[in-house]
This record gives structure tokens, sequence and C-alpha cells, in this order.
């Protein structure tokens, strides 16, 4: 035997597999798993790309060419491994960490799913296949936090299951026919009778009923195979996730490009990076950015207002929801809020441990009736940041690659480097979880610096301002009872809304919210809850970040979007320290009536269509921005083209169906036509069998079929094929007789009212 024969022998297909739709399931799969790790970031875009692209073409290939040998096909396979290892080998070399190796690995599996992909002639070979994507959806889902992941996940679990089955179910049938074939061949070779009748097979309803058990057993893997994910799923959503506080070790990585000149709040989304002073009582309010939160700078200015983009800027991971503080503000100009910190000193350390800052702080958790918790957070920055260094407070260690940060007096954390997209630290935070109850009763000395510096308010207040905190705290014992009782009378007279009218240029802000619009945004809310305590000689201070963002039930970090913004205030607990109050909380959302009712459904699209949205890179987002753009300048015209297009499309797939469905219901005699049919129903003709040993498979396996029709085509065959009528062989007629077509058409009839159907199928 030649070389290449034995090479051809040892890759020759002995059973290809012709379901489309196993094949279909097991190429949504890949795809699934690609974009999966596209998602994630762990691909490279190029390799993801050409990945998606590719993957359709050889699925196409594969199945027109399953029944070949493919040597070119797997030479250039073989070719094409060997240049993505040595590239796997180079990428590697350089790998600092373990971790590094990710992309390097995807990079390889990606080129191996591509490669395979242009020969896969077999049930095997798609196992193989379905295999490999878990790999890289595995390597996807150690990476990432997005939230599209999830979604991906979902539809993955759900293909990879149809898949499953229609590989049990190829290889159920598949060993069926085995056992119809060893049955037909020793009851051949026993001498037994070309005609016997059915039901006369010493064996036929134990044969049947073993390949009815074996064939079903697809069906019945989905079956048992789908409440074990369903409850596997609900499970995992429910488990809460472990507690990172026990490694070594927390996550940081990043390192600023630019350092700055100092440890100012620099926000470069604001004119002059936020930084700028308080603008005088006449002067305009400074201008509002979508892009940029005006409280993360030196001067918060109450007059602006504006709705601010949901545009994805971290990801925290932590056990629980919290406020992640940015900035702390403790001067209030009758304009808006601002910070009279001295420059402070910078505290180095991988990581850098913070100390409490007042006295009352020190002894929180050891009064009767007090709690604290360990939080370890850590934050993913997606978009540049102001140089702030987020947290619950109060913060205890922060992991930061540049080992630096300033802590100022007010609390606020700032580093001297730009905090960009891509950097990754990790903050533990001491947090209060002191029972309210415990906290309402709290009475002591508070230290003369916090009275001093967090009561102060400008001369100029309006005294009606002092006659309403007056009349709100009268009577209350304790601060933490006065802050509830603020907070209260806040929630049931004033409303929450972007729209409350401008503030008077020589207004106070707080004094008109409490008794002209009654109607604003956090930072106005916020800022009269502190002002009034103030006036109630309860020190309190005004606070800027982040609300916890929406929790993704299968990453299990919080996505926090910049219209997450907040501003709450922190009130002093004598012996006990800084408590936060969000009052917006307490204030209910204006209505005016013209809000469109909410539907859960479409709010359920939205955010899965927003987490998709999120997860698709920046250029794609861009490209994708601009042609809808264009889309809005001309709508008719490309309407009219969409529909055109569709129209040809629709008519060319149509046209394509109908010619193919002639050719395939006029090519043929008309027996060739009936195995064919047969075949679709579970009765295939095997090579070796002659129209007499197909008509006995058809009548075992199909015993509700009318016989005289069959029989009367196979006899017809029979005659067509060996002899005429003189005993002189004939070549096939291509063209079938009025009685043929009459038969045909009776074993259709019986075949799709469903009384004829083969066992397992």
């Amino acid at each position: 035997m030649r070389p290449l024969d034995a090479v051809r022998r040892v890759n020759r297909t002995t059973r290809p597999e012709d379901s489309v739709l196993t094949r279909a399931t097991v190429l949504g799969t890949v795809v699934l798993a690609v974009l999966a790790t596209w998602v994630s970031g762990v691909a490279a875009s190029g390799d993801a790309l050409a990945a998606l692209v590719l993957l359709p073409l050889g699925a196409w290939v594969s199945y027109r060419r399953r029944a070949d040998d493919n040597l070119l096909i797997k030479l250039a396979i073989t070719v094409g491994a060997g240049l993505a290892l040595a590239r796997f080998f180079g990428d590697v070399r350089i790998a600092a960490t373990i971790d590094d190796t990710r992309a390097p690995l995807t990079g390889l599996f990606l080129a191996v799913q591509v490669l395979h992909g242009f020969d896969l002639p077999q049930r095997r070979d798609l196992g193989f296949t379905l295999a490999s994507s878990l790999t890289l959806v595995a390597l996807a889902g150690v990476s990432t936090h997005a939230g599209a992941f999830g979604l991906l996940l979902v539809v993955y679990v759900a293909l990879a299951a149809v898949a499953l089955a229609g590989l049990q179910r190829s290889a159920a049938r598949q060993r069926a026919d085995e056992l119809e074939r060893d049955d037909g061949r020793a009851r051949f070779a026993g001498g037994d009778p070309e005609h016997r009748p059915p039901g006369s097979d010493p064996h036929p309803s134990g044969r049947r009923a073993l390949a009815a058990t074996v064939a079903s057993s697809g069906s019945g893997l989905v079956r048992a195979a789908g409440p074990v994910l369903l409850v596997g799923l609900l499970v995992f959503l429910l488990l809460p996730r472990s507690d990172t506080s026990t490694i070594g070790r927390l996550p940081f990585s990043g390192f600023p490009s630019v350092r700055l000149p100092s440890s100012a709040v620099v926000n470069s989304g604001l004119n002059g990076g936020g930084s700028g002073t308080p603008d005088d009582r006449g002067g305009a309010p400074l201008a509002f950015s979508s892009d940029a939160y005006f409280g993360f700078a030196e001067h918060v200015d109450l007059r602006t207002a504006g709705e601010l983009s949901d545009d994805p800027v971290l990801r925290v991971r932590a056990d629980r929801p919290r406020l992640w503080r940015g900035m702390v503000f403790d001067t209030y100009d009758g304009v808006g809020w601002s910070r009279s910190s001295p420059e402070p000193d910078p505290l180095y350390g991988l990581p850098v441990r913070l100390m409490p800052q007042h006295i009352g702080t020190d002894v929180t958790g050891s009064l009767p009736g007090s709690r604290m918790d360990r939080l370890v957070q850590t934050y993913e920055l997606l978009e540049d940041t102001p140089n702030l260094i987020f947290a619950a407070s109060e913060a205890r260690e922060v992991h930061l690659s540049a080992g630096q940060v300033s802590r100022w007096e007010d609390g606020t954390l700032s580093t001297n480097g730009e905090q960009e997209v891509g950097i990754v630290y990790s903050v533990v935070s001491a947090i209060d979880v002191t029972p309210a109850d415990v906290l309402r009763g709290r009475t002591g000395h508070t230290p003369d610096e916090v009275v001093e510096t967090y009561t102060a308010l400008p001369a100029d207040l309006p005294e009606r301002v002092h006659e309403l905190a007056e009349e709100l705290t009268e009577g209350l014992p304790t601060n933490h009872a006065k802050a509830e009782a603020v907070e209260t009378w806040l929630g049931e007279h004033t409303e929450y809304t972007l729209d409350a009218p401008p503030v008077p240029p020589d207004a106070d802000p707080v004094d008109h919210f409490l008794f002209a619009s009654r109607q604003g945004w956090c930072e106005p809310i916020a800022a009269s809850m502190a002002v009034l305590l103030r006036s109630a000689g309860v020190p309190a201070r005004f606070a800027t970040g982040f609300q916890p963002g929406t929790r993704n039930p299968i990453t299990g970090v919080y996505d926090v979007k910049l219209s997450d913004a907040h501003a709450w205030v922190e009130v002093w607990i004598p012996q006990h320290g800084w408590i936060a109050f969000d009052p917006t909380g307490a204030v209910p959302q204006a209505v005016d009536g013209t809000e469109p009712p909410t539907i859960p459904l479409v709010e359920l699209l939205r955010a899965a269509g927003s987490a998709l949205a999120g997860a698709v890179p920046a250029p794609v987002r861009a490209v994708a921005r601009d042609l809808g753009r264009a889309v809005a300048d001309a709508p008719l015209a490309w309407a009219g083209a969409t529909a055109v297009l569709a129209g040809a499309v629709a008519g060319g797939v149509g046209w394509r169906r109908i010619r193919s469905a002639r050719r395939r219901r006029d090519a043929g005699s008309a027996y060739d036509r009936l195995a064919r049919l047969l075949a679709e129903h579970g009765v295939p003709r095997d090579p070796w069998q002659t129209p007499r040993e197909h008509l006995r498979r058809i009548r075992l396996r199909l015993p509700d079929l009318p016989d005289a029709p069959v029989a009367a085509l196979v006899g017809t065959e029979e005659s067509r094929r060996y002899a005429d009528a003189s005993g002189t062989p004939r070549a096939p007629d291509e063209t079938a007789s009025p009685d043929e077509e009459r038969w045909l058409d009776e074993v259709r009839a019986s075949l799709s009212s469903g009384t004829a159907a083969a066992p397992g199928c």
C-alpha cells in the first residue's frame, strides 16, 4: 500500500455528520465563546474579529466537504497550528507573571478553533470543537467583570445543551442503525426467507425496543440537563460572594503616565481642571459638563445643574453596597461648598496604611453596642477619573501601584498621578454598622476643632433657615435624632428633579430650595440638610462620590456609571465619629404626569441592551454612533435602501429554496426519492442493501406505513434495475410514471399525518 493511500485510509470519514442543526448550534457556541473573550478583553480585537469572520466560512467548507478525505486542508491546518504554536511561545517568553499568559493562551485557542473549523466531518470533531469552546469561555470568565459576559454565558449554556443533545442523538441513531444492520445480516446468513411477513421475525420487538431506547436518549439528555442547569444557575446567583479579605495581596495594577505637581484635586473634564475658586454671588453658575461631575472639584457650585451621561466609569468588587466616597467639603459660602484643609503630607507604602483622624473614631467599636466591619473593595477604572481615591469610609489601607496617597484633614484621599483608564486599586475600609437605635442615644463631648470647623455658616445666611432648623430639632437630645428629624422633613416637603427652577443670581441656593422651589437634585438636598444641622449646632459636612451602582448577579461586581455621581451628608456623633446620611433617598421623585408607564419587560431588555453596549469596544461604538447619526440625518433614504436590500435578499433566498426543493423533488427515480424521504424519517438505506432488503427494513421500522405503495415502488425499481420482461437488464429511468407519483404521494401523506413514525423519532 502506498504511503498516500495509507494516510487516506487513516483519515477516512466513516460516518459524516449530516445534521445542519447540530452543526449550527456547535458553531453558535464557538462564536459566543469568541465574543466572550472579546468582551472580557482577554483576546485582541484583531484576533477576535478574524475568528468571527473565518468561523462561519470554515463551518460552510466543512459541511460541504464532510464526506471527502480533505488531505490538503489537513496539511494546511497542520502548518497553521505550527505557526500558532510558535507565536504562542514567542508571546509567553515576555510574560512577567502567570496572569500575562492568558492573552497568548486565548490567541492560541482561537487559532486552533478557526483552523479546526475547516475540517469537522464527523461527530467526534464537533465534540472536540464544543469542548474547546468551553475552554475559551473559562478564560474569559476569569478575566471579566462585564455584565454582557453573563448574558453571553446564559445563551452559551442553552446552545451547548442543544448541541450536546444533537450529538447524543446522532450517536443513538448510529447505534440503532448498527443494531438493525446486525439483525439483517444475521437473518440473511441464517437463510431467512426473503419475503418474511411483517411481525414474523423471532426478535423484532426486542430489537425495535432497544433501538427506540437508544435513539430517544438525546431528548432525554435535554430533559434531564435542563432542570439541573436551571437549579445550578439559581444557586449561583443566590450564593454570596466570598470575602476577599482573606487574600494576602489585594489586586492593584497600572501606573499613572502623568505626574501632577501636587495632590490638589484635578478634574480634567471641567474648565480649569476643577481647581478654581468659588464664583461671586452675581456671577453665572459654573458651566455644566455631561462628561464630568462638577462635585469632584475644589468648589461645588450648587446652582450648577444638568444630566450626566450613562457612560461606565468604575467596576467595584465588594461584598456589599456602600457609598463610594471621593471628596469631603467643610466650608459653605452661600453659593456652594469648598475645602479649607491645608496641603496634606503624602503617605507612602505598599499598602499605604491610614490611621483614624479624629479621637472619636479611635473608640468606635469599643463602646457598648458599637459594631465595625472590615470591607475590602477593588476598583477598576473604565474611564479617566480625577486624581481621587474612592473608598467606603473610613479607609485604613490603600493598595495602589503608585505607592503614594495624600489624605486631607477633611477625609479626602488623593494621589499625585492622573487616574487613567485601566488602573486597578484596592482599599480596605472600616465601615460602621452600628444599629441606628444605638446611635440615636449616643451623647458626649465633641472636640472643639470639630465644632468650630463643621458648624460654621455664612453671616448673611437668611434668618428663616435658622428658624426652620430650630423648629425641626427643638427638644431632641442627640445629634443622630436631630439628623433623622431633618431628613424626615426633607422627604415630606421637597421633591427630587433635575428640572427645578434656576436659583436667582442674588439668592442663597439652600434658602431658595427650602422656601421657594422645594425641588432640586442631590446636591441642594444634601447641602440643605448639612446647613440646617449646622444651624442647629450639629457638626455636619458635605460629601461627594458615587452611589453603589448596579450589581451584576453573574460577576458579583457593581457597575458604576457617571450618572451614579452623588452627594450626601456626614454627621458627627459624639464618642463615635462620622455617620453618613443620604437624604436624597428619602425625597420622592417629582411627578409631572408625562412619564410613560414602566413596563418590566421593556426595562429588562433595556438593561440587557445597555450591558451589551457597554461591553462593545470603543472603536466599534464610535463607528456605530457615526452610522446611527447618518441614519438619523437621512431616515427615508436609509429606510428605502434597507427595504430594497431586504426584499432582494429575501427574494433571492426564497427563489433558491424553491429551486432547491424542486431539484430535490424531481431528481432521481421514484425509488430514490422514496429512499431519501424515508431516511429523513429515521429509516436510511445502507449502500450494501438491495431494494428488497431495504423493504424488509422499512416493514420492520415502520410497521404502520401502507405496504402496498412501498412494495409497488420497490418492485418497479427491481424491474428497472435488473431485467425487463424478456430478461434483459435496463438502465434506470429518471422519469416517474403517474402510478409511481401516486404511490409516493400516499407514502408522504402517511408520514405527514404521523401515523407511521419510526421508534425514537
